[in-house]
């Protein structure tokens, strides 16, 4: 019975011993997409000129987005690791620039005054700058 906790126990604490979240976002911040552990979440902006003549910007989610890569390049990467004999645990930073598309997962059109929006309003385009981050467990070799 106390190995069998065991087992329970290492495996609970190895389930959560990995974490990853990249955020993206282009100058403005007028398209926004968040993927990882803590936020799943897309957004882009609707601009409208009121009667008096400014404008207005709405913030919108779009639910269950699909977001495809068209373009990446890497612009930074970062990692280190931290071994203790045989195991270890690895972080990382990467920052990427990426041409994106954003369609809507059950295929309706954005409104027109989306910005970005394609000519037939079936996709939102972008080119972001992405911050992901991550850390995980890792084996590490052994010293001779």
């Amino acid at each position: 019975m106390k190995a069998l906790f065991l087992g329970f126990l290492f495996m609970g604490a190895t389930a959560e011993a990995s974490w990853f979240q990249e955020y993206c976002s282009n100058g403005e911040a007028t398209v926004q997409v968040a993927q990882g552990h803590n936020v799943n979440e897309t957004k882009v902006t609707k601009r409208v000129v009121k009667k008096d003549g400014t404008l207005a910007s709405k913030t919108i989610v779009v639910p269950e987005a699909t977001v495809s890569e068209v373009e990446s390049k890497d612009l930074e990467n970062t990692s280190t690791t931290d071994c203790k004999a045989d195991w270890g645990f690895v972080s990382w930073r990467n920052i990427r620039y990426k041409k994106i598309k954003i369609e809507q997962a059950d295929g309706s059109l954005f409104a027109k005054d989306i910005i970005g929006v394609s000519k037939d309003r079936r996709s939102v385009e972008a080119s972001v700058i992405c911050e992901e981050n991550g850390n995980s467990e890792t084996m590490c070799p052994e010293n001779p």
